[in-house]
Parts: structure tokens; sequence; C-alpha cells
């Protein structure tokens, strides 16, 4: 799934290992990553309660169905159970990346801040305050937002690699399709983890109707 794009050889292996070991509680938190990345999103939420109910204080876990939900663009449920899996565990850094996303959606834009900032403090990254950083906090505009979001990752790849996903996301949202599609030629080529959920991430619907779409989901064996 993750390096080859073998769909059917993940769906066996996963459907194997529960097989195996019913009360595997990874099998079926990484089932439920499967099936959310080719929008059977009912049985994404069966299979992560299931994993909930074997491990329920797994950190990881429990941000799985916070994803789940993000992807299935139930973004207050989202929040509402990310915001209580961050006060129940201040220092798991992950469950600020779906927080952030859904902020994104909901033109939260000071919390989408914050939330991207408290990761990359948690994960010990650089979370300086910069002046893109505190105009995107401020601004109600999307365009605005977006555009600030972009100068902060041109900014910070001079000291990290870029993520070229997160690129063509941003891109994606200002518009500029030919950058955003160079961009995911990019993840694809260097199996950048996102590219899974190419079919569902929602930063990417403006490039839906372009064809260049329909042959990336192609490549990696995600068309309909």
């Amino acid at each position: 799934m993750f390096y080859y794009h073998d769909w059917q050889g993940a769906q066996d292996g996963y459907r194997r290992a529960i097989a195996l070991n019913p009360n595997y509680a990874t099998a079926h938190h990484w089932y439920s990553e499967y099936l959310t990345a080719i929008e059977r999103f009912d049985e994404a939420f069966v299979e992560i309660r299931r994993a909930k109910e074997i491990d329920p204080l797994s950190p990881s876990i429990n941000a799985g169905e916070v994803w789940i939900l993000f992807y299935a663009r139930r973004y207050d449920e989202a929040i509402e159970r990310g915001r209580r899996i961050a006060e129940m565990n201040p220092d798991f850094a992950e469950i600020n990346d779906p927080l952030k996303r859904c902020y994104d959606q909901k033109g939260m834009y000071r919390e989408a801040i914050a939330a991207r900032q408290k990761r990359r403090k948690l994960a010990g990254w650089d979370a300086t305050e910069t002046a893109a950083l505190k105009e995107a906090a401020s601004t109600s505009d999307a365009a605005i937002y977006w555009k600030n979001r972009l100068e902060q990752e041109i900014e910070e790849a001079r000291n990290e690699l870029p993520m070229p996903f997160e690129m063509a996301e941003i891109y994606a949202r200002l518009g500029e399709k030919d950058l955003a599609f160079e961009w995911l030629n990019k993840a694809i080529e260097n199996r950048n983890y996102p590219v899974l959920y190419l079919r569902v991430v929602p930063n990417l619907d403006p490039l839906r109707t372009d064809p260049r779409f329909d042959n990336l989901l192609r490549r990696i064996g995600l068309a309909s």
C-alpha cells in the first residue's frame, strides 16, 4: 500500500492479519487507513472503532479516527475529538496536524496557525513566529492566508526538505494548477505518504476536474 500502491494486495494482507488475530489493534487501525484512502468511510469507522475498543488509550489510534473524520469532511466532529485527545495527551505532537487541516477548511486561520506551531514545537522543529505566520493567523481572507502559508513553506525550505504533497495543496488552493501538479508528481515519485489519500484530500478539490488529476490517480492505482 505505502510503497508499491498494490491496493488489492494490501486489502488481502490486512484481512488476513485480522483473521489471524482479531484483537490486533494495529491491523484494524491500518486497515481503516486503507478504507479511508479508497473512500469507504463507513467501513473505515468500523475498523478504527474496533481498534479503539482493543486499545482505547492509544494516541495514534484515537488520532486515526480524527483523520477519518477529516477526510470524510466532518470537521466539527474531528475538531471536538482532536481537542479532547490533545488535552489528554499534551505532548502528542501529531494530533495537531488533522486539527490544523480542519481549521483550514473552516476558515479558522488563527487556530490553524496555532495548531501548526504547536505541532512543530512539540516535534522539536523551528517554531519561530514569522511575519508570514502572523499575517496568516490574523486574516479572514483565504487568498491572503494561503499566500502567507506558501511564503512560510518557502522560507522553511531553506533549512528543511519541503513536503511535496503540502506544497501541491497550497498551490491548488492558490489556483496555481500547473505548480500543484508539478509538486504532486514529485510527491508520487518520492513515495510521499499523503499521496495515498489523493482521492479524498479536500485541498485538492480545485484540481479534480483537470484530466491530469485522473492520470495521477491511475498512476497510484486509485482511479475509480
